[in-house]
């Protein structure tokens, strides 16, 4: 309705009775209440927020223009007169037509004939316009857009109106004129494909080879959207086909790219140098073997074209073609002798880019051709994804050997869960399976973090470290509880693997679980004596992660084990402060069963109690508090329990600890005191309370407010009378 742009204001802020109006008839059209809060609008918009919606200056709209055409076309279907009648008139304009036509966009929308009437009414401008007085009229037609420097004319050739066209150039409008990003008249006709129009302004002379602040000209728009009479046109009037975009690539390569090979033969036919790279050294053989133009790459090698030239990042066409499995151009680029050594910046060859996207014709394409298995990674990477037969193994090739990547055919093998390759590497014996890449990582690891049971199990039994660590110190145990590997843990832990060999975090296998929140795998590893006291760097124990993240079930395991529940962390954190600053009531309620001690503070002086009223959890108070913790006791900057709790509005909170005998009039090292924190937020109740048990309200802080001065500031009128009484 508003074409892709809804200000925030029109939400909340006072609109115009037109657009009240559009909000009620959008509403009527679509089935609901005529008095619908436009806030629920809004809600459900940012509901929306940045999966379908984003917010650019106060102004929501699609995150995607694509995602904004669908829309239309979707709803224009349910509401299309309320569309017509209301809708912005440039998405009208855009977007709306009388007849389909070939070349239309997807998400044009047809009018059906009953609306064409309705339709029209909101086209009577020119009849208006002819009504006027012609100094009126010349004013008109010479007027700029405030915003995007739009003309009459520039809009006119957008829509194709050649009439209104034709009243443009009745009073001398200046065809040449640009809007803000240098698009001119000429350019937007192409743009939309308007031959007539674009011959309309030719006959006027118009500059053709004129750029948008782009580099787009006329000609490149025309190769893109492949509108073959206008090029035709064009090039007749001489127009620029060398011109370049500011990226490079010229009317040949968008030609070539986009995949227009009527536009392409007529360039060939107006011998154009089709070996001219762009700024990336991309060639329009490359544009076109990437993009799987078959007819524009046998046209272009039919004219002799260069096709073993690379790219600023070595890829050649026939690289190109290879990763995006394009099989036929392919086997064109063979036939005229490609080079299939050829290599990426990388080192990926022909052979890699077809194997790594899965491109089995290609593989066996190139293999035919290749006489000589040049090193490992033709086999290696054709067996690692199951691709061909496994003859490869017998034509004598290293398979034991590694590439720049740190790459070798088991560990690719075990990557990618290809269990009868790896049975028949290992049955050549000369595969060894504790070889480690670059990284220190074996193949074990890379089977167990990708879960294979299998795989593993052959391992094991050739005789694989299950304690070798990478170089961050994780064992293949350790990967395994990060994946959640039940099966594998089990057979690792069966062979001996060590659950308490640690990373060079200090964390141990139990640790990630816990972090996992595996509570399976929990148990499994203490099952296996795992050490539930031992800490990380950060003097992070299992039971304070569980404690933290909420596992209640892991939290009484390690409880039952044992686990030292007064273990603090290097801030001097305990369990219990953990659960207490998270809100998990159940495991307060058994560490304290288990003696966990409710007074301990952090490096701060910061107690269990304090953490659970600064976060309002009342039922882990309540239980603090009947346990006998110290509701008096204060943080380093001389904060009570009764402060925290005054400063974040928690009444019940409150109302236990003045119950309980806490110090009302207790102040912090600022001379804050209770009173003045809920002075000083409004907490009505609370102010009231903390009044009733006779709190001193004249006590001021270190810069002399007192609570009345808080309250009188801030305009709190209810709380000032109540201080005043």
């Amino acid at each position: 309705m508003f074409n892709n742009k809804i200000n925030e204001e029109l939400l909340t802020g006072e609109v115009d009775e037109e657009t009240l109006a559009i909000i009620e008839h959008t509403c009527e059209a679509c089935r609901l209440d005529k008095g619908t809060s436009r806030f629920i609008f809004k809600d459900e918009l940012d509901s929306l927020m940045l999966t379908y919606i984003k917010k650019e200056q106060n102004i929501n709209k699609s995150i995607h223009d694509k995602v904004f055409d669908f829309l239309t076309f979707h709803f224009v279907q349910k509401i299309m007169q309320c569309l017509i009648n209301h809708s912005h008139k440039r998405l009208i304009s855009e977007r709306f037509i009388f007849e389909k036509q070939e070349d239309s966009d997807q998400f044009i929308i047809v009018v059906p004939t009953k609306f064409h009437q309705m339709y029209m009414q909101r086209n009577r401008l020119l009849c208006f316009l002819n009504g006027l007085d012609i100094s009126y009229q010349r004013q008109l037609a010479h007027t700029c857009d405030v915003e995007n420097q739009d003309t009459a004319l520039l809009l006119s050739c957008f829509d194709g109106d050649i009439p209104m066209i034709q009243w443009c150039f009745t009073h001398n409008v200046d065809f040449n004129q640009y809007r803000n990003d240098e698009t001119t008249p000429m350019e937007i006709a192409v743009q939309q494909g308007h031959t007539e129009i674009v011959r309309m302004l030719l006959d006027r002379g118009v500059d053709y080879n004129r750029c948008n602040n782009d580099g787009w000209s006329p000609i490149m728009t025309a190769c893109s959207n492949g509108y073959t009479d206008v090029v035709n046109i064009l090039l007749d009037k001489g127009a620029d086909y060398n011109k370049c975009y500011n990226n490079g690539w010229s009317p040949v390569m968008m030609a070539c790219g986009y995949g227009h090979s009527k536009i392409v033969k007529i360039f060939l036919e107006n011998g154009v140098d089709f070996n001219k790279f762009d700024r990336n050294k991309a060639s329009p053989l490359m544009a076109a073997c990437y993009n799987g133009h078959t007819d524009i790459v046998r046209m272009l090698l039919a004219a002799g074209v260069k096709f073993d030239e690379c790219n600023i990042n070595n890829w050649s066409s026939l690289l190109l073609a290879c990763e995006k499995g394009h099989t036929e151009i392919v086997g064109m680029l063979l036939d005229r002798g490609a080079d299939y050594n050829k290599r990426s910046w990388n080192g990926r060859s022909a052979i890699q880019m077809a194997t790594d996207y899965g491109h089995k014709e290609i593989v066996i394409m190139l293999l035919d051709r290749v006489a000589i298995y040049y090193n490992w990674s033709s086999a290696m990477y054709v067996r690692a994804y199951g691709i061909i037969e496994m003859k490869l193994l017998n034509k004598g090739t290293e398979f034991d050997e590694f590439n720049d990547d740190g790459q070798s055919p088991l560990i690719l093998a075990c990557t990618y869960g290809q269990t009868d390759i790896v049975r028949m590497l290992l049955d050549r014996g000369a595969i060894d399976c504790n070889r480690c890449n670059t990284d220190e990582s074996s193949v074990l690891m890379f089977a167990c973090v990708q879960g294979y049971t299998e795989i593993v199990r052959l391992l094991l039994d050739r005789g694989a470290d299950y304690n070798k660590c990478d170089k961050d110190g994780w064992s293949p145990l350790i990967f395994a509880c990060v994946k959640g590997c039940t099966e594998i843990i089990r057979m690792l832990l069966d062979r001996g693997a060590d659950c308490n060999k640690c990373d060079q975090n200090e964390k141990s296998p139990l640790m990630f679980a816990c972090y996992k929140e595996y509570t399976d795998i929990v148990k499994m590893v203490l099952d296996r004596r795992a050490d539930s006291d031992k800490c990380d760097k950060d003097v992070w124990s299992p039971l304070m992660l569980a404690c933290g993240n909420g596992c209640t079930e892991i939290v009484r395991m390690f409880l039952d084990r044992g686990a030292d529940c007064n273990k603090c962390d290097k801030d001097e954190k305990s369990p219990l402060i953990f659960a207490c600053d998270k809100g998990y009531t159940e495991i307060v309620r058994m560490l304290l069963d288990r003696g966990a001690d409710y007074n301990k503070c952090d490096q701060d002086e910061k107690s269990p109690l304090m953490f659970a009223c600064d976060k309002g959890f009342t039922e882990i108070v309540r239980i603090l508090l009947d346990r006998g913790a110290d509701y008096n006791y204060c943080d380093e900057v001389e904060r009570s329990p009764l402060i925290f709790a005054s400063d974040k509005g928690y009444p019940e909170i409150v109302r236990m600890l003045l119950d309980r005998g806490a110090d009302y009039n207790k102040c912090d090292k600022y001379e804050s005191s209770a009173l003045m924190f809920a002075c000083d937020k409004g907490y009505t109740e609370i102010v009231r309370m903390l009044l009733e048990r006779w709190a001193d309200c004249n006590t001021c802080d270190h810069v002399g407010w007192s609570p009345l001065i808080f309250d009188s500031f801030k305009g709190y009128t209810e709380i000032v009378r109540m201080l005043v009484n």
